[in-house]
């Protein structure tokens, strides 16, 4: 298997280890060259906001590639971890870094409330279980009172030092100016990062193929001894807890949040995202928030506008892509390469987090 294994990074080098860490360190790159390049304000703002529901998009992602679930309660959850946060620091007084880790464990516990009930359903069955749970979680929110301030929603301040690091006024690196919004933009880049490094380091442990053999044959499964229902819980928990992640650092871009924001349209954005970029690979949930919330914002497309290039994306990506957008990007490469001759550097496309099953090009 090993062998196997390495044949298979082989033909596509950036699924080995070092790869992914290059990807990531990729990303971060490119924020801090947008933050110190003269990016403007709107610019960052919008990459920003796409990064952080990229990193929402690998939550849900996780779910889908791993025990076969889309889950369309994911809004709720990333809202849990946002209000979590907003009253930890505006109620109960914490910094914003203990709220942080309040975020990710109310983002598990969030997702393990919202699985357990309709664990023993299926596919199009657990979505709209899951939908109709994300619907009344926001009603409980709006009729919250005074703790969630109702439909009003609660208004926090944001992040303001980590370390040497100031996001509340310009610094100066490298003889360029770093405003707040640049300082934020590469901090979300680097949470991102590790996001995307978890997700791939969940997916190449031995519980990745358990949790494989739950998705793939739940009762063949419970037959050998597994409780596919004990693994199920637990993945959507490591999935919530990134949703969580997701929320804090929405809250401190947006500095407040409404019931409104974690609606059922969010968790079918979340859905969208995931696979419009490609879902399982590790690059995806960037490439599909970049093409669905950084170019609508960057180009001020209205909702009505928005809504019809979102379906339209999706039609001309399940034409031409039928594994999205990163499943594309992977087999234009594979055909260059092959019609190059040319052993390419391992620093091109790394888009899959693990080597798949299968021929040349993983299918």
């Amino acid at each position: 298997m090993a062998a196997a294994r390495t044949n298979a990074e082989d033909r596509h080098p950036l699924r080995n280890g070092f790869a992914r860490r290059a990807a990531s360190g990729g990303l971060i790159a490119i924020a801090i060259a947008v933050a110190l390049g003269g990016g403007s304000e709107s610019l960052m703002s919008f990459a920003t906001l796409a990064l952080i529901y990229a990193v929402a998009a690998a939550a849900v992602d996780l779910m889908k590639k791993d025990v076969g679930l889309i889950s369309l309660g994911h809004a709720a959850i990333w809202g849990a971890g946002a209000y979590a946060a907003a009253l930890c620091v505006t109620s109960a007084g914490w910094s914003p870094w203990l709220a942080l880790l309040a975020a990710v464990a109310a983002g598990a516990v969030a997702a393990a409330l919202m699985v357990v009930p309709v664990i023993r359903s299926v596919g199009f069955h657990f979505s709209i279980l899951t939908l109709a749970l994300n619907e009344l979680a926001v009603l409980a929110v709006v009729n919250g009172g005074d703790v969630t301030k109702g439909s009003y929603g609660i208004v926090v301040p944001g992040l303001t030092r980590l370390g040497p690091i100031n996001f509340e006024s310009n610094m100066v690196v490298a003889g360029r100016v770093l405003t707040p919004t640049g300082t934020y933009l590469i901090f979300v880049a680097v949470v991102t990062a590790i996001a995307l490094l978890a997700v791939a380091a969940i997916r190449r442990t031995a519980w990745a193929q358990t949790l494989h053999a739950v998705r793939d044959d739940a009762l063949l499964a419970r037959s050998l001894g597994t409780r596919p229902e004990q693994h199920i819980v637990l993945i959507a928990m490591a999935s919530g807890a990134l949703a969580g992640l997701s929320g804090f650092l929405y809250l401190n871009e947006a500095t407040a949040i409404q019931p409104s924001l974690f609606s059922g349209q969010a968790s079918v954005l979340f859905v969208l995202i995931a696979l419009l970029g490609g879902s399982g690979y590790l690059l995806g949930p960037v490439l599909g928030a970049f093409a669905a919330v950084f170019l609508p914002g960057l180009f001020q497309l209205s909702p009505e506008v928005q809504q019809m290039a979102y379906g339209g994306a999706l039609v001309l990506v399940a034409i031409a892509f039928s594994g999205g957008l990163a499943s594309g990007a992977d087999r234009v490469w594979l055909q260059l390469r092959g019609r190059s001759g040319v052993s390419v550097p391992a620093l091109a496309w790394p888009w899959r987090e693990r080597p798949a099953a299968g021929g040349p090009d993983g299918r």
